[in-house]
Protein backbone atom coordinates (compact mmCIF):
# COMPACT_ATOMS: atom_id res chain seq x y z
CA UNK A 1 0.00 0.00 0.00
CA UNK A 2 2.86 2.48 0.42
CA UNK A 3 3.82 2.15 -3.02
CA UNK A 4 0.33 2.78 -3.86
CA UNK A 5 -0.06 5.82 -1.73
CA UNK A 6 3.20 7.37 -2.74
CA UNK A 7 2.13 7.11 -6.71
CA UNK A 8 -1.30 8.77 -5.18
CA UNK A 9 1.22 11.77 -3.89
CA UNK A 10 3.15 12.57 -6.98
CA UNK A 11 1.49 10.67 -10.51
CA UNK A 12 0.36 13.82 -12.67
CA UNK A 13 -1.73 11.17 -14.50
CA UNK A 14 -2.74 9.44 -11.46
CA UNK A 15 -6.35 7.46 -11.75
CA UNK A 16 -7.06 5.67 -8.49
CA UNK A 17 -8.60 2.70 -10.14
CA UNK A 18 -5.37 2.18 -12.71
CA UNK A 19 -3.39 2.71 -9.33
CA UNK A 20 -4.64 0.11 -7.18
CA UNK A 21 -5.38 -2.38 -10.26
CA UNK A 22 -1.67 -2.32 -10.99
CA UNK A 23 -0.44 -2.39 -7.61
CA UNK A 24 -3.14 -5.64 -7.17
CA UNK A 25 -1.48 -7.27 -10.33
CA UNK A 26 1.81 -6.42 -9.56
CA UNK A 27 1.60 -7.97 -6.30
CA UNK A 28 0.12 -10.66 -7.27
CA UNK A 29 -2.77 -10.45 -5.47
CA UNK A 30 -6.83 -11.03 -6.95
CA UNK A 31 -5.07 -11.96 -10.28
CA UNK A 32 -4.95 -15.75 -9.87
CA UNK A 33 -1.48 -15.88 -8.67
CA UNK A 34 1.56 -16.56 -10.54
CA UNK A 35 -0.42 -17.66 -13.53
CA UNK A 36 -1.74 -14.62 -14.62
CA UNK A 37 2.08 -13.85 -15.29
CA UNK A 38 3.20 -17.03 -17.18
CA UNK A 39 2.61 -15.63 -20.92
CA UNK A 40 3.03 -17.17 -23.59
CA UNK A 41 6.11 -19.17 -24.69
CA UNK A 42 6.34 -17.27 -27.90
CA UNK A 43 7.28 -14.36 -25.81
CA UNK A 44 11.48 -13.45 -25.06
CA UNK A 45 11.70 -14.29 -21.58
CA UNK A 46 13.66 -10.77 -21.04
CA UNK A 47 10.45 -9.04 -20.61
CA UNK A 48 7.80 -11.00 -20.32
CA UNK A 49 6.34 -9.34 -17.57
CA UNK A 50 5.57 -6.36 -19.47
CA UNK A 51 4.37 -8.01 -22.97
CA UNK A 52 0.32 -8.27 -22.78
CA UNK A 53 0.66 -4.35 -21.35
CA UNK A 54 2.60 -3.46 -24.12
CA UNK A 55 0.10 -4.52 -26.54
CA UNK A 56 -2.82 -3.15 -25.01
CA UNK A 57 -0.72 -0.05 -25.19
CA UNK A 58 -0.46 -0.40 -28.32
CA UNK A 59 -3.49 -1.43 -29.43
CA UNK A 60 -4.62 1.93 -27.28
CA UNK A 61 -2.51 4.55 -28.44
CA UNK A 62 -1.12 2.97 -31.51
CA UNK A 63 0.92 6.13 -32.58
CA UNK A 64 2.36 6.87 -28.85
CA UNK A 65 0.75 9.96 -28.05
CA UNK A 66 0.53 9.87 -24.48
CA UNK A 67 3.96 8.35 -24.68
CA UNK A 68 5.14 11.55 -26.18
CA UNK A 69 3.50 14.22 -23.88
CA UNK A 70 4.29 12.63 -20.42
CA UNK A 71 8.09 11.83 -22.09
CA UNK A 72 9.21 15.04 -24.17
CA UNK A 73 12.10 13.04 -24.81
CA UNK A 74 10.23 10.45 -27.09
CA UNK A 75 8.62 12.81 -28.82
CA UNK A 76 10.93 12.45 -32.24
CA UNK A 77 10.82 8.82 -31.93
CA UNK A 78 9.12 6.59 -34.99
CA UNK A 79 5.42 5.31 -34.53
CA UNK A 80 7.10 1.73 -34.61
CA UNK A 81 9.53 2.41 -32.02
CA UNK A 82 7.75 4.86 -29.64
CA UNK A 83 6.40 1.27 -27.02
CA UNK A 84 9.58 -0.08 -27.84
CA UNK A 85 12.17 2.25 -27.95
CA UNK A 86 15.33 -0.41 -26.40
CA UNK A 87 14.90 -2.29 -29.72
CA UNK A 88 16.29 1.23 -32.04
CA UNK A 89 19.63 0.69 -33.67
CA UNK A 90 22.28 3.24 -32.37
CA UNK A 91 21.69 4.99 -36.01
CA UNK A 92 17.87 4.88 -35.46
CA UNK A 93 18.77 6.83 -32.60
CA UNK A 94 20.63 10.13 -33.25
Amino acid sequence: RIGAFHDEETLFDYDFAMNYGNWAVVSKIGNGGASAWDGSREFDPEHIDLRWKLRAEQRNDPSGNYIRKWIPELKNVPDKHIHTPWYMTEEEMK
